[in-house]
């Protein structure tokens, strides 16, 4: 095989293969909801860069931070409140089956996320 094709079939390999992997799940808006209530209290976006920014009310409005997902294991790393420095610790949590679902304890209650 010459180099000229062999290099073409190479990057056309390389072509299927980057365009066949699928988006995350993780990917779009996500609704926040107190655990037993169903008044919203965040919206999250999460990124296919793997970063996510939160918009909840109160004295921290605008969580922004990265995210990994490992099968269904989620990690959230928040890295900053209202554009400042955080030192809050990595969150784990589970992505339900669905892949349209996942909760948290956030140490003062359970908040749960779905999917818009």
């Amino acid at each position: 095989m010459s180099s000229r094709k062999y290099w073409l079939v190479l990057a056309s390999a390389w072509l299927l293969v980057g365009c066949s992997s699928a988006p995350s799940p993780m990917l779009g808006t996500w609704t926040a909801t107190v655990e037993g209530s169903t008044i919203p209290v965040g919206v999250f976006e999460f990124q296919q860069n793997g970063t996510f920014v939160g918009k909840i009310p109160g004295p921290i409005s605008t969580i922004k931070g990265s995210y990994t997902l490992e099968d269904r294991n989620l990690t959230l790393d928040p890295e900053t409140n209202d554009g400042k420095p955080t030192n809050d610790p990595n969150i784990a949590c589970k992505l339900a089956e669905d892949h349209k679902s996942f909760s948290m304890n956030t140490g003062y209650s359970f908040v749960h996320f779905v999917k818009d």
